[in-house]
């Protein structure tokens, strides 16, 4: 089955979009550590995908991203943010964090003792190195690309055309017409809080056990 990626970068929105297409009735994994959770899952956002999705554009042929657009006032100070609270985990155990979650972060951003990693300007040369890969590696293949910025009314009606999606338009779902906004104000946790049959563990444990697309070890 062709899949959805949604590969923004963390703090873009990604929580906020995954919730949305869950309460369309996708079945939705906010970051992915094995082979199963990529079955169990049509939605797969955040860790790996937003690094790797050129690999993941070869393994699951004619799937659909989703790039996550946010103006740079606001993600750069909620970037941040993440990255102090990645350093804090790391430094009080190194192994607190999935090393999927830390080769993904620091493939993007640079290594995690870098003196640089928070300083403003050179996040923002992160964030334009990372939108023009995905420009760069889409450019023969635009049609399976959306890009959007969840602030925008008009992009929630962009989301439903490329997906197809009538649900959208439900409004005992969405009143708005707009995106539910997540995780705002720093927070990190509101995608566990959620309860649905439809949320799929990033550790799904199927007939591959814990195996992921390589070896880990």
């Amino acid at each position: 089955m062709n899949k959805i990626f949604i590969i923004g970068l963390p703090r873009t929105g990604t929580t906020s979009l995954s919730y949305t297409l869950l309460q369309c009735g996708y079945t939705v994994a906010h970051t992915a550590y094995t082979k199963d959770t990529f079955t169990a899952a049509r939605v797969i956002a955040d860790t790996p995908v937003y690094c790797d999705f050129p690999f993941f554009d070869e393994k699951f042929p004619n799937s659909k991203f989703i790039y996550l657009e946010r103006e740079l006032p606001l993600w750069t100070p909620s970037i941040t943010t993440l990255i102090q609270k990645v350093q804090s985990y790391t430094q009080q155990d190194a192994n607190a964090l999935h090393p999927i979650f830390l080769r993904c972060f620091e493939k993007v951003f640079g290594a995690l003792h870098n003196e640089q990693i928070t300083d403003s300007p050179y996040l923002r040369s992160r964030y334009a190195k990372h939108k023009q890969s995905v420009v760069d590696f889409f450019q023969d293949k635009e049609e399976r690309l959306l890009t959007i910025n969840l602030t925008i009314e008009e992009d929630f009606h962009k989301l439903s055309e490329f997906l197809d999606c009538h649900q959208l338009y439900n409004t005992n779902l969405f009143p708005d017409a707009k995106f539910p906004l997540l995780n705002q104000n720093g927070a990190i946790t509101d995608w566990q809080k959620v309860r649905d049959p439809n949320k799929i563990s990033s550790h799904f444990c199927g007939p591959n056990r814990r195996r992921y697309f390589y070896d880990l070890s």
